[in-house]
């Protein structure tokens, strides 16, 4: 796992945790692998040639930020943790998938458990503090996730793939090229994004407002396969609601997104 990345996910996490505590949390870079019992998260992508990264978090720091949140005097049971900890990491893997360190790759908990099992070498770790936590969460990354290596391999064996073609003057038939352009791939527009607190989610109801920091004029993400393919702005077309096109991605990133 690279830095960059293991950064990138440190800040989410922390603004998760601190939506779940309703309190600032503080990261600071720490050179921290847990040791004896400690909980591994194992994420992935859906191609195994972006490898698997690996997040460790302290026995005793998880079941703080878990106490503090469940309002706790006591240890939480292992299946509170396991909750808290699958949760926080769904939520800040969801909004890392925006970051341009991600590649537009999704990402997703592949194994979240507690074990014994010493942890691998770790590329960094950080450290997460927060008012009211009787220890602080200590966690760090490995594994090999490594998501830049493998887009530029992806796009060395399409060059290399093309070259080919344009030696031996084979084309790929034309059948085969008119039933991939019949497949049908779901397309959504995105209005806008947020995060918002559990405690205001709960409190939630008719004529609640949600304010998801855009202005009516900004242009709406046009996804395909949870990709963004393309940015438009609003228009009526016909009575009903429609997006006209401003501007468009590379031709490969739309093929990717037919791919995924």
């Amino acid at each position: 796992m690279t830095s960059e990345l293991s950064a990138a996910l440190a800040s989410e996490l922390a603004g998760v945790f601190g939506a779940l505590l309703d309190t600032q949390v503080v990261t600071t870079p720490a050179d921290v692998r847990p040791s004896g019992r400690h909980w591994v998260a194992t994420i992935a992508s859906g191609n195994p040639a972006h490898g698997t990264g690996e997040l460790c978090f302290d026995e005793v720091g998880a079941a703080s930020v878990t106490a503090l949140i469940m309002g706790l005097n006591e240890s939480p049971p292992e299946a509170s943790i396991l909750d808290t900890l699958r949760e926080a990491l769904t939520q800040a893997l969801s909004s890392t998938s925006f970051k341009d360190v991600i590649h537009g790759v999704a990402l997703r908990i592949a194994q979240l458990d507690a074990t014994d099992t010493a942890a691998g070498p770790a590329v960094s770790g950080c450290m997460f503090e927060a008012a009211g936590m009787a220890a602080p969460l200590l966690m760090s990354f490995g594994g090999t996730l490594d998501l830049a290596s493998a887009e530029a391999a992806s796009a060395a064996d399409a060059v290399a793939a093309h070259a080919v073609l344009e030696r031996t003057g084979e084309e790929m038939p034309a059948d085969r090229i008119d039933v991939i352009l019949d497949i049908d791939l779901p397309l959504i527009v995105r209005f806008g994004r947020t995060e918002l607190p559990l405690r205001t989610l709960a409190r939630m109801g008719p004529g609640s407002l949600i304010d998801l920091g855009r202005s009516a004029d900004d242009p709406v993400d046009v996804l395909v396969s949870n990709r963004v393919v393309a940015r438009g702005e609003v228009v009526i077309v016909g009575g009903n609601y429609g997006v006209r096109i401003l501007d468009v991605v590379s031709p490969k990133e739309r093929i990717r997104s037919m791919e995924a």
